[in-house]
């Protein structure tokens, strides 16, 4: 009878914890801009971003470091997306007109996971027009929510929340470095 008692409690236990240990997969879907730029005369070619961070599947780990999240999705382009689509408005090319060009790389993208979940999304910006930098510049996105073995829909909205604040930060600054050309 202990016996029996014991297994059940150690499945119980197993069932309760396992999600505690099981890795968490984080889809990045493109998200719609929050921002609202106006229409402005510019021409700005939003350039693939290159990635920095090692290793580059893993974007979370638990307190205890037991499980991980990861994503196989392009994080570079998850990040080079949402810049284009709030950088839109200035993205409107006459012909002939020089393209000012924005490149960059990620270099953090993580969510640590204790008794909240806190998401930082790092990444270094340069901006470049008619021959001359206009803009290096690191901008780091973050958000927090309170969260305990958190599933991966929680790690992927809090990742989506802290690329909001990214673009929150950056695309207002990118903006007023092209429409006044003056190096920032």
């Amino acid at each position: 009878m202990s016996v029996a008692r014991l297994l059940s409690g150690l499945v119980a236990l197993a069932l309760v914890t396992g999600c505690a240990f099981a890795p968490r997969l984080v889809q990045l879907e493109p998200l719609p801009s929050r921002l609202r730029l106006l229409p402005a005369q510019g021409c700005l070619e939003v350039a693939p971003l290159s990635d920095r961070r090692e290793p580059r599947d893993r974007v979370g780990s638990n307190h205890a470091g037991l499980a991980k999240a990861v994503t196989y999705s392009d994080v570079p382009g998850w990040i080079q997306g949402q810049l284009a689509r709030s950088l839109a408005p200035l993205s409107s090319c006459a012909p002939g007109q020089p393209k000012a060009v924005l490149r960059g790389a990620v270099e953090e993208l993580f969510v640590r996971e204790g008794f909240t979940l806190d998401g930082v999304i790092t990444v270094e910006l340069e901006l470049s027009a008619y021959g001359r930098r206009l803009l290096t510049r690191r901008f780091t996105g973050e958000h927090s929510r309170v969260s305990h073995a958190a599933s991966s829909d929680e790690y992927t909205i809090t990742l989506y929340e802290s690329l909001y604040d990214l673009d929150a930060r950056a695309s207002p600054t990118i903006a007023h470095a092209l429409m006044t050309g003056a190096p920032q």
